[in-house]
């Protein structure tokens, strides 16, 4: 997880060379052709990214290229705890679980739980500036890896595969229970937040799990996969078919059409905030469109941030400060 001591193998000495004091965080190495000499770029909970250089020979480091918070004290950021536990039908997950510093005694934090796109990608202790936000608003931040999750071998990321993926939906109550009586936040005060596969599971836990959230933030989430999966583009087919099935396969799409949140619009009752680009070329901007309006239907708080000006991510200053600070405003209204 990025956390334990680095070591380098010395083919010549047959032994581990330990590596000098570098911050905390996820490296990558690339060495120099004709000198004992490394860059590593380091990222973590406290550094947006630093290069350091390490000179082999003398078992040295120095910092080469150093990062900028633009002011922001680093002792204020918070380091996660890894955190390993069993889901229901005991396969293994991890997360990593930040909490606000200085909590005073017996105070329980409301909880985020973050899930992250992909499926196959992975929660790390890389510098994310929303879990740092958020953690320095007095939330607790769980980011889970989820089964299918890349990092921990092939047959882990191959747990969310075709008719194995409505599986997914049921780690994440898992995953708050487990926390509500083992990390010492307040069960009663729980969010969570997703982009692009995460924003899907955003979609789906809300409908899953009704009575569970008081709060959910969707990122480009799908909402009806048996249309995501016949609307997108021919390259994306042929790995969609691999990872998720063949959607001209009529039992296929009869379970794609089960398990996409927009058959369970009607269940949902947790406060929603949606956010989406006009020009998503992977999640048609139309999959939130169909969401929020079926659930509004159903009396329940939708706010929708549909940017005219952005596709399958907020990349523009001004609509990344809009959407947090609106995110920032929904979760202290639902959950302090």
């Amino acid at each position: 997880d990025g956390y334990d001591r680095l070591h380098v193998f010395d083919r010549q000495e047959q032994e581990a060379v330990e590596v000098p004091e570098l911050p905390a965080g996820v490296y990558s190495l690339s060495g120099a052709h004709q000198t004992a000499l490394l860059s590593v770029h380091v990222t973590g909970p406290r550094t947006p990214g630093e290069i350091w250089l390490w000179d082999l020979a003398a078992q040295r480091t120095r910092l080469a290229v150093p990062a900028t918070l633009a002011g922001i004290d680093p002792a204020t950021l918070v380091d996660p705890e890894s955190v390993r536990f069993a889901a229901r039908d005991g396969v293994g997950l991890h997360g990593l679980l930040y909490k606000p510093n200085n909590l005073a005694v017996d105070v329980r934090p409301p909880l985020m739980l973050k899930v992250h796109g992909g499926p196959n990608a992975q929660a790390r202790p890389r510098f994310d500036a929303t879990v740092q936000y958020l953690v320095g608003r007095g939330y607790a931040v769980f980011d889970l890896n989820y089964r299918g999750s890349n990092g921990f071998g092939k047959a882990f990321a191959r747990l969310d595969n075709g008719r194995l993926r409505a599986g997914v939906v049921n780690d994440i109550e898992d995953a708050v229970r487990w926390l509500g009586e083992h990390a010492e936040i307040d069960p009663s005060r729980v969010a969570i937040m997703g982009r692009s596969y995460g924003g899907y599971l955003t979609n789906a836990a809300v409908g899953e799990f009704p009575g569970l959230f008081k709060a959910a933030v969707s990122f480009v989430g799908v909402s009806d996969w048996v249309r995501a999966l016949e609307e997108a583009s021919p390259a994306l087919k042929a790995s969609d078919r691999v990872e998720y099935g063949d959607i001209n396969d009529p039992d296929d799409r009869a379970f794609f059409a089960e398990i996409s949140p927009i058959a369970k619009a009607h269940l949902v009752r947790t406060p929603l905030l949606v956010v989406h680009g006009a020009n998503d070329p992977r999640d048609p901007v139309t999959e939130s469109d169909r969401f929020v309006k079926a659930v509004r239907e159903q009396e329940v708080d939708v706010r929708y941030l549909r940017f005219a000006d952005e596709g399958h991510s907020l990349t523009k200053l001004g609509n990344r400060i809009t959407a947090y600070r609106e995110i920032a405003r929904f979760l202290d209204e639902k959950l302090q």
